[in-house]
């Protein structure tokens, strides 16, 4: 922040305020999230909130806050102020690379609450943007539930088959909502797949609006049941519709995903298929120098493929390519030509001057001789970057670490280097490919010949050069290929990696870590267990968690867990832990 101090005495009467971010590749800030009390309601006060944090360095500490729906801080004392505060805490092994955390806290009332995690790193940076959870807690609220009673029942979570009507009128759909508590309102969502139009919230029904829940209740409906119903306003082209409804009550509890009431309707000409319109290309095209497309593909039909339309979409700006041959936001499809008009099997093509350089999203529609529209996009989808005299980005040859033959001792390997294009860039991908020709996932496990590439940090996103370094997982001992690459901010890749050959061994001395099973607090068939105290010898190291609970459940893989057992009786609990070299102790405490 600067200010202007003149020698009469005056002052300038605002700050001119710049925010600037800094960090070094040498250092990164680190990273946090929030992975537990999992779902979006609970029905205590009291919760263990459990995630994970990462640094290159090490993580030292975390900090967290809770804030109220009316934007109300959790205090120390336990009481609730408009006075920001935070709470400090420690990962569960304090310096590790990637470690694991939890916070057992007490809220003061029921209700609408949000949680931060901040994690801080050893030299004292904060993760940049933090992780944020919200919860909705009540100790007797239960989800509205929903019916649909036409045009076909449907009681969830038990799907219906699809319904079939012949196009041309309009349809009513109808239901019913039920709750513990008073409803507040029941939504609707609709859309026709194979033309594109779909519901608004305001109740707009076109291909140019934003899909969203159209309420068809009472703002407030004040009641613990409801009959609803909505007739569309316009009468049914053929196609394939996607009805959904849900309700959410007066304390803010929505019907789950899986609880809502579904309903395919295909509005459908008696004896006559839906047609298939497919491209011959269906990849991502790179290589387009020129202001143009040659686009081809195939039709088929029961009865006779009377069209094919092609729409391009520019996934810069969200603009089509229009009939005239001006983009505009409106969606709109060009007409294809035809080798055999009205035929059952027929190829197509269409060449097309693009107005503007961009990333082109192509779809391919059949049409029949019904006016039915093809309800699939299954083949008939395909990119094209079309960004003439742009140059693909390159990865510094001198500047690329790690070198041929690099032997990495403490079971990770290091990326670095400087991308550069002549543009802007974009990302560098960086791909751990093992003896036997699997990749690594995120996890660090490998499991697959299918390419996978996670993405490097980068410094500069954005202009012409960037320097950029990831650190995998830890990984076990072996020969490994490295590869890194460059994409642009166009999204156009570079054509041949990158690539360095190394080993990889796990540091000399490793011990085994101790697991421990804190002394479990239950009440009736719940049992909160704890296995916190478990150690490693091993300063820095990271403990994986794994408990089996004896009753065929699925198991947990956080350090603190709340376990509902399903009969009173003698359980036994096993809880494994792993350090960060896959070392693991014989046997696991129980």
């Amino acid at each position: 922040m600067a200010k202007i101090f003149a020698v009469t005495g005056g002052s300038d009467p605002t700050k001119a305020i710049k925010k600037i971010e800094s960090f070094g590749i040498e250092d990164q800030t680190p990273t946090t999230s929030i992975s537990g009390p999992s779902g979006s309601v609970l029905t205590s006060t009291t919760f263990i909130a459990t995630g994970t944090a990462s640094d290159d360095k090490g993580v030292n500490a975390l900090t967290y806050w809770f804030r109220n729906a009316s934007n109300q801080y959790l205090q120390e004392d336990g009481s609730v102020s408009s006075n920001f505060n935070t709470f400090r805490g420690t990962p569960d092994v304090v310096g590790a690379t990637s470690a694991t955390w939890q916070y057992e806290v007490t809220l003061p009332h029921e209700g609408a609450w949000r949680m931060s995690a901040t994690a801080i790193d050893n030299n004292g940076q904060s993760d940049l943007r933090g992780s944020t959870r919200d919860w909705l807690i009540t100790s007797t609220g239960v989800a509205p539930s929903v019916a649909i009673n036409a045009p076909a029942p449907m009681t969830p979570p038990t799907a219906a088959p699809a319904y079939t009507v012949a196009p041309g009128g309009r349809l009513t759909f109808s239901g019913t909502a039920n709750d513990t508590d008073d409803l507040a309102n029941v939504e609707i969502s609709l859309r026709n797949n194979a033309t594109r139009e779909q519901l608004a919230s305001d109740g707009t029904w076109g291909t140019d609006v934003i899909q969203g829940w159209y309420r068809v209740s009472p703002a407030s409906i004040n009641n613990t049941s409801y009959s609803w119903s909505y007739q569309t306003p316009f009468t049914l082209s053929p196609g394939q519709y996607s009805f959904s409804v849900r309700a959410t009550d007066e304390i803010g509890l929505t019907t789950s995903s899986t609880n809502q009431g579904r309903l395919t309707v295909n509005a459908q000409v008696a004896g006559d298929a839906f047609p298939d319109g497919r491209l011959s290309f269906t990849g991502t095209d790179s290589s387009i120098e020129v202001l143009h497309l040659d686009l081809a593909g195939t039709a088929t039909d029961d009865k006779g493929v009377a069209g094919v339309r092609v729409a391009l979409e520019d996934q810069d700006t969200g603009r089509y390519v229009q009939p005239n041959g001006t983009m505009a936001a409106a969606v709109a499809t060009l007409s294809a030509t035809l080798a055999s008009p009205n035929a059952t099997s027929t190829s197509w093509t269409l060449a097309v001057d693009l107005p503007t350089k961009g990333e082109f999203a192509v779809t391919a529609f059949a049409v029949d001789t019904a006016g039915q529209q093809d309800t699939s996009t299954s083949g008939a989808t395909a990119r094209y970057l079309v960004y003439p005299g742009d140059l693909d980005p390159t990865i510094s040859d001198t500047l690329f670490s790690p070198t041929e033959g690099t032997a990495f001792t403490d079971a990770r390997i290091f990326v670095s280097g400087r991308a550069e294009d002549d543009t802007a860039m974009g990302e560098v991908e960086v791909a751990i490919v093992n003896s036997a020709g699997q990749y690594m996932s995120s996890s660090g496990a490998f499991t697959s010949t299918n390419q996978s590439w996670r993405s490097a940090f980068l410094n500069s996103p954005g202009t012409p050069g960037s320097n950029f370094s990831y650190t995998t997982p830890v990984i076990p001992s072996g020969a490994y290929t490295v590869r890194a690459r460059a994409v642009d901010a166009y999204g156009q890749v570079q054509a041949v990696p990158r690539e360095a050959r190394v080993t990889v061994s796990a540091p000399a001395g490793n011990v085994a870590p101790t697991p421990v099973i804190n002394p479990p607090a239950c009440a009736g068939l719940v049992c909160n267990l704890s296995g916190v105290g478990s150690a490693d010898p091993n300063t820095g190291d990271t403990l994986a968690y794994l408990w089996s609970f004896g009753d065929g459940t699925p198991t947990s893989t956080a350090s603190a867990v709340s376990h509902a057992f399903p009969a009173a009786g003698t359980w036994t609990v096993i809880l494994t832990v792993t350090d960060g070299w896959a070392r693991r102790p014989a046997p696991p405490a129980r």
